[in-house]
């Protein structure tokens, strides 16, 4: 047997489209609840097998703008700079595990909002309009990986998640 999570994933779906919500016709909050769980299954068929590439994309994207970012603090004292404002060790991170990254991207992306709040790039810069990019391209990950909850405004007209992580992928930030 070759596991495989989301045909388990569509199984459960479909058993819950076609025996239970028939059953569910006269409790309309219980019919409810029912079809927000399957949403929620078919949210799963199309995202997990995509959150190593998802936690990946946003590990090199945060990793490229804090290096880009230590670059442009104080020439003398760039990296202690950037040690002292966000807390961290320089990230000179290039390991691949999925643990390893979906650890370490937290910590990146704090160390990014010490920055913000304290080393903000000038309107217009170089760097500013990398961190606009950034935030475009986090927003369009986030967007896409949701657009089936139900919750997202003409989601039919967003990508999918694996669309966006092959577009991002390659044209890196």
């Amino acid at each position: 047997m070759k596991p495989d999570v989301n045909q388990h994933l569509q199984s459960m779906n479909k058993a819950l489209v076609e025996v239970i919500l028939p059953e569910l016709e006269s409790k309309p909050f219980a019919k409810e609840q029912a079809s927000l769980i399957s949403a929620s299954l078919q949210l799963l068929v199309e995202v997990q097998e995509h959150e190593f590439h998802y936690i990946k994309q946003e590990y090199e994207d945060t990793r490229t703008l804090l290096k880009d970012w230590a670059k442009s603090l104080s020439p003398d004292s760039g990296i202690q700079q950037w040690e002292s404002i966000t807390g961290l060790s320089y990230p000179d991170l290039e390991r691949s595990d999925f643990l390893f990254i979906k650890e370490a991207t937290p910590k990146l992306k704090s160390g990014l909002r010490a920055l913000i709040d304290n080393a903000m790039p000038e309107k217009g810069s170089m760097l500013d309009n990398k961190l606009q990019t950034y935030i475009r391209r986090q927003l369009e990950r986030e967007t896409s990986w949701l657009r089936k909850t139900g919750f997202i405004d003409n989601a039919e007209k967003i990508p999918a998640i694996n669309d966006v992580l092959i577009s991002q992928a390659a044209s890196p930030l």
